[in-house]
């Protein structure tokens, strides 16, 4: 059985303030990572759809906690791409949308 609890070590306890100064971090925004990791907005979308980037909808916009997008760059890199093979990605993936494939 617990022991009983004293109301005056009660009456003693306080609950922790937040400071005026402390801000909690803001979230990222799919453009902001693509333009960070050199992707498109929707590459950053395919990794959240996949569950390789967690995050949450805000009014219907992707949003990314900081922790979790340094998670992600600690442990699912890729070699970054050099310009002409990214934009030669990207050209091949405008044509098959285009073709609707």
């Amino acid at each position: 059985m617990p022991a009983p609890v004293d109301a005056l070590h009660l009456a003693s306890c306080t609950m922790p303030t937040t400071s005026a100064a402390f801000s909690p971090p803001m979230p990222l925004k799919v453009s902001e990572i693509a333009r960070f990791e050199r992707v498109t907005p929707e590459a950053v979308r395919s990794w959240i759809h996949t569950g390789r980037l967690p995050a949450y909808r805000v009014g219907g916009h992707w949003r990314v906690l900081p922790e979790h997008y340094a998670h992600f760059q600690r442990t699912d890199r890729r070699p970054p791409q050099p310009p002409e093979v990214r934009d030669a990605a990207l050209i091949a993936a405008a044509r098959a949308a285009k073709r609707g494939n």
